[in-house]
């Protein structure tokens, strides 16, 4: 395992997206390699436009995160890389790189005289470690690459529609939130549920030479056994060996594999062990039950970790647009690929509801809408039809004119000191990828319109394959490619990074789509072969590069 530093300016010739992508030269490739874990560095402020977008005016660390893909910048003049950022967490306060006069990292002899030069700085163990205990910081160093996204789209659908769902299965109560009304009175059994369950476990009492007598092995089946933990599923429908947590009952009864089973449970509440081990650990001595690990993670970890219920799950992202199988898949890529679905839930109710929730809210609302795939149902009975977009597709032929260039740069009026930053970013993010699903979904249906459902069926999602330089890669109707930036804006302007403006040089197949959604209608601009350095069509500011025009009537 690598741990290293890496530097991110507030403005610089790299196309770095902070907690997306990171853009660097060949000489870091063998450095930044995939589960690589990394810090994030900010050199000294140079520029006060930036004040309020740092935590510090001086040089710090400000956030974690890992590696994942690596992808080649076909296009740049020299050899230079991106690779995806994962698991992205910022600080709540800088970590500056100096204590007491002595730095955080190490800095070797023969690099005392330049070593501040490198954007990419090895670290050790122990300097990671120290720098996320000053940021009081907890990670989680086990990440997959997740394919599985929710749509937005339907995410809107789901909570327009969701206080008149509850209003109809309460028989009569609006929703009203989390923490009240009948969703609280419903879900709320499950907090209670874990801060029983943990009275019971005690695990301040645990102590290494308990591991084997039996004691903390009694204590956690206590928890399974509980009235109201349906979160496990104890019923007893067949006998004793039907229940999932029998090896454990047999491990007590026989003493069959007693402290092994023991010693990872101890690992798991006492110890720092690594969650995948403990987890493939679990599976290796009671079987793939899921339930079963599910529920001991989230005793663990309630603001990390959740219970599950496969085919209610199942349902419930189904109806969120994301099919994804969890029944008799129990793993721990599985269970970090369910628990990154509820991140993305989480972060698109926060944004409508304007609101930090927790992810045991996010795990009811979700639970709410699948279980026994009853909301689909309701929607049926309902005869509920979903949402019909108008789209207003048009090809524009922009100009740079007086009306232009009297336009200014709309983040410019951003100076509020109080702007949540976070929320911003999550709204913006959200906004972005609606449009880009809307896109998709013009594109498949212009195509099937002109009678080529082949090449519908083949246009793709590309807005997470960061070296490629655009979002969606679709078609012609002569079977050349289209290879579409989408920019979800109300005006002619957006901004373009360093990376889209040469991809858009160099790329004869490239279009850019200006998506403004109202109400029911979607406008969306089309610009073909767009040239962004050409003055008689387009303003260029270097923001990024923020661009505007007019289009000529």
């Amino acid at each position: 395992m690598k741990y290293v530093i890496i530097t991110e300016n507030d403005e610089s010739q790299w196309d770095d997206k902070t907690g997306i992508s990171y853009n660097y030269p060949a000489k870091y490739h063998q450095i930044l390699t995939p589960g690589t874990k990394v810090i994030y560095y900010k050199g000294k402020l140079k520029d006060k436009r930036f004040e309020d977008l740092r935590l510090s005016k001086d040089p710090h660390y400000f956030g974690v995160a890992i590696i994942g893909d690596i992808y080649l910048d076909e296009n740049a003049s020299k050899k230079e890389f991106y690779c995806d950022i994962l698991a992205y967490q910022p600080f709540d306060s800088a970590v500056p790189f100096k204590l007491n006069g002595q730095y955080i990292e190490t800095i070797p002899e023969n690099k005392k005289s330049n070593y501040w030069r490198d954007g990419v700085r090895e670290i050790s163990k122990k300097t990671f470690d120290r720098i996320l205990e000053l940021a009081e910081a907890e990670f989680e160093s086990s990440v997959e690459i997740s394919h599985f996204k929710i749509s937005y789209r339907k995410f809107e659908e789901v909570f327009n529609n969701f206080s008149e769902f509850i209003y109809d299965e309460s028989g009569g109560e609006r929703f009203v939130g989390f923490s009240d009304g009948f969703l609280h009175e419903r879900e709320s059994y499950k907090r209670e549920l874990r801060e029983e369950s943990l009275s019971i476990l005690k695990t301040s009492e645990w102590d290494n030479t308990w591991v084997g007598n039996g004691e903390i092995l009694k204590r956690v089946i206590r928890t399974f056994d509980l009235e109201n933990n349906n979160l496990v599923g104890t019923r007893r429908k067949f006998g004793p060996n039907s229940v999932p947590h029998h090896q454990m009952l047999e491990a007590i009864e026989k003493g069959k594999n007693l402290k092994s089973i023991e010693k990872v449970l101890f690992d798991l509440f006492k110890l720092n062990t690594e969650p995948e081990e403990v987890f493939n650990s679990l599976i290796s001595l009671i079987g793939k039950q899921y339930s079963v690990l599910a529920f001991l993670f989230f005793l663990k970890n309630d603001r990390k970790y959740l219970p599950i219920s496969t085919t209610n799950f199942e349902y419930a992202f189904n109806t969120l647009g994301c099919k994804i199988s969890l029944s008799k898949k129990c793993s721990w890529d599985n269970y970090k690929s369910y628990l990154d679905l509820i991140n993305q839930v989480k972060n698109a109710l926060e944004v409508k509801m304007n609101q930090n929730i927790n992810i045991i809210d996010v795990h009811s609302f979700c639970r709410m809408i699948g279980f026994n795939d009853r909301y689909q149902e309701w929607l049926k009975e309902k005869e509920a039809p979903g949402t019909q977009i108008v789209f207003n597709a048009y090809e524009i032929d922009p100009v740079n004119n007086a009306i232009n260039q009297r336009r200014s740069t709309p983040n410019e009026t951003i100076r509020d000191g109080n702007v949540d930053w976070e929320k911003e970013d999550k709204r913006k993010r959200m906004k972005g990828r609606r449009a880009e699903e809307l896109v998709m979904e013009f594109e498949r249906q212009r195509l099937i319109d002109a009678g080529e459902e082949d090449l519908a069926s083949k246009v793709e999602d590309y807005s997470t394959k960061f070296s490629k330089g655009f979002d969606i890669l679709s078609w012609n109707v002569d079977g050349t490619e289209r290879n579409i930036e989408v920019k979800s804006s109300g005006y002619n302007g957006f901004i373009l990074t360093r990376n889209e403006l040469k991809k858009s040089e160099k790329n004869s197949n490239y279009w850019l789509y200006i998506v403004n959604e109202k109400k029911n209608e979607v406008q969306i601009k089309q610009i073909k072969s767009p040239s962004f350095q050409n003055l008689e069509c387009f303003r260029l500011e270097p923001k990024d590069y923020y661009v505007t025009f007019s289009i000529d009537q």
